[in-house]
């Protein structure tokens, strides 16, 4: 191999395009897989927080609140069930950071949204609830 450069010469082209795309998927961490702990974590969160107004096992009718198996990837305000103005008109793609965002305080990031929830104060919280969601609701 001839080098043009020191990182090519200890590490050809293709090591170094390899290593760069790492280094990008690693800084969204949006694909990261969580672990098992977070996800038991989530559904106990699930569980006592959200469990009363929404499911998320497939073909579940809608509760107070809709249905949210699949979540993950839908527009928000696109499955069946009437929803609030607000959330009628949000049109957020709910990826894993939106759902984060929107379980902070969802008054404040759907403002009219009939949602009576105060929100997820601790960011754990939060990405237990979605890496649940992300693993149950698929």
């Amino acid at each position: 191999m001839r080098a043009t450069s020191i990182g090519h010469a200890m590490f050809g082209t293709a090591s170094i395009l390899a290593l760069l795309s790492l280094s990008a998927c690693n800084q969204g961490s949006e694909t990261a897989a969580a672990s098992p702990a977070e996800i038991a974590a989530g559904k106990q969160l699930f569980q006592s927080q959200c469990e009363t107004c929404h499911s998320i096992k497939a073909g579940d009718a809608a509760r107070i609140g809709p249905n949210l198996h699949g979540v993950v990837g839908r527009e928000s305000g696109s499955s069946a069930f009437e929803y609030s103005p607000g959330m009628a008109s949000a049109h957020i793609r709910w990826t894993p950071a939106a759902l984060r965002d929107f379980l902070k305080d969802p008054a404040a990031k759907v403002p009219g949204t009939a949602m009576q929830f105060p929100g997820l104060p601790s960011e754990q919280d939060r990405k237990a609830v979605v890496a649940y969601l992300q693993a149950g609701a698929q």
